[in-house]
């Protein structure tokens, strides 16, 4: 048996190989952005207009931007968009992540690693 399972003992199986390969490629998914969405849209998600959540993506892009080795951060926009989807619905966590793009986990970490509550209330006052 080789490492992989059933196989020769020895070097790799060359049919395993595709398998193995393919296993290995991580993908990335699309995030979703204000410019990527209506303002029907933004406003059905969110229950803000797309000023507001412009000022508010400004307002929290030194407390929410993190910088990672890697070059996959999720950025500040899609964030934004993903708590404040999450606040203004009330759905479950893996249901706003796959309207932006993000796994369930994700979604936990953008809302339990931001501080955007108050900040989201100076917003909707300002429009």
């Amino acid at each position: 048996m080789g490492a992989l399972g059933p196989g020769p003992v020895g070097p790799l199986d060359k049919t395993a190989l595709p398998y193995v390969l393919q296993r290995r490629q991580r993908t990335f998914n699309d995030f979703v952005t204000v410019d990527s969405l209506t303002d029907d849209e933004l406003y059905q998600a969110t229950r803000f207009p797309r000023r507001a959540i412009h000022d508010l993506i400004e307002l929290l892009r030194d407390d929410v931007e993190r910088h990672t080795d890697g070059s996959h951060a999720v950025p500040v926009e899609t964030q934004v968009l993903a708590a404040l989807h999450f606040y203004s619905s009330g759905s479950f966590q893996w249901m706003v992540g796959r309207s932006t793009g993000l796994s369930q986990a994700s979604v936990s970490r953008v809302i339990n690693g931001t501080k955007m509550e108050p900040k989201m209330q100076i917003a909707d006052d300002r429009s």
